[in-house]
């Protein structure tokens, strides 16, 4: 029996068979599942070693700017600021809000947590100016969302 053809990925490179996808995102899903749990058990050093495996993962499949990717990278720099590298978490999650921006817009929860990550970042480093910042943007982002929250259930109890 012939191999079926070659398919094209999403990003239009040639990718593996179906079932190689399969395995593969299965295989990202375990190393994601892995440095979650590498890092809630403090083992960041594992838990980076994970995240980054995903990250090659994920490169062979999904776009640079997708919010998998993202996640990614938040994830690597949480685990490079519990080890006190923080200027590698700075780069990560630089590059984390970079493109939760362009896909969510500022006024998200996602890209305010990134927004708040920067914060405590910049606090650790000095800088403080840019530390009060990202905390005030996340702050301005979290009230936008409650006082919308807020409004759309007044709507669904008048209706």
């Amino acid at each position: 029996m012939e191999d079926p053809p070659l398919l094209m990925g999403r990003i239009g490179r040639r990718t593996k068979k179906p079932r190689e996808d399969k395995y593969q995102k299965a295989k990202n899903k375990a190393k994601i599942n892995s440095g979650i749990e590498a890092y809630r058990e403090k083992r960041y050093e594992d838990a980076i070693s994970y995240y980054k495996q995903s990250l090659n993962i994920k490169r062979r499949f999904l776009k640079e700017n997708s919010l998998s990717v993202a996640t990614t990278y938040n994830n690597l720099g949480l685990a490079y600021k519990a080890l006190e590298r923080d200027k590698e978490a700075l780069r990560y999650i630089l590059a984390s809000l970079k493109i939760r921006e362009n896909i969510l817009g500022e006024e998200s929860s996602i890209v305010a947590e990134s927004y708040n990550n920067l914060g405590t970042i910049y606090l650790k480093l000095g800088e403080i100016d840019k530390a009060i910042k990202y905390t005030k943007k996340t702050i301005e982002i979290k009230r936008s969302i409650v006082k919308r929250e807020k409004r759309d259930s007044a709507v669904a109890w008048g209706t």
